[in-house]
């Protein structure tokens, strides 16, 4: 009867229910997706985003603005490291590496470092903005 009531008193003290308090922090955490913004006069020649180095390797870019070709995409990371992207189009090869890391605490996760690096923007088309 000991051993009955010791593993009750256990299963209480690590229910969820037990462990939640209103005490529990609020995070206001960035989303970890980085971006691709297209032009929309460069949007319909791209032919292919690839992904590649240690912090991408088998990541896709899914399109999340589609109007008149893919004027967005979107991926997050999958391990620390470099993330290698280039962006195809008929006009050429856009290239570019962003920094991931491993934030820890209360938003968790793989972020690109800085954070401002999470957002590539190809320029505008040559001739397409003065």
């Amino acid at each position: 009867m000991k051993g009955l009531a010791r593993g009750a008193s256990l299963a209480l003290a690590f229910s969820p229910v037990a462990a939640c308090t209103s005490a529990s922090p609020t995070c206001d955490c960035v989303d970890p997706a980085l971006t691709v913004t297209i032009p929309m006069d460069l949007a319909a020649s791209v032919t292919g985003i690839q992904l590649s180095g240690t912090a991408c390797t088998g990541v896709n870019a899914v399109c999340t603005n589609q109007a008149g070709g893919c004027s967005q995409y979107s991926f997050e990371a999958n391990h620390v490291g470099d993330c290698h992207v280039e962006v195809e189009s008929v006009s050429g090869v856009f290239e570019v590496d962003v920094t991931i890391t491993q934030m820890t605490g209360c938003c968790a996760g793989l972020y690109a470092t800085p954070e401002s690096s999470a957002s590539i923007v190809l320029p505008e088309a040559d001739g397409g903005g003065g």
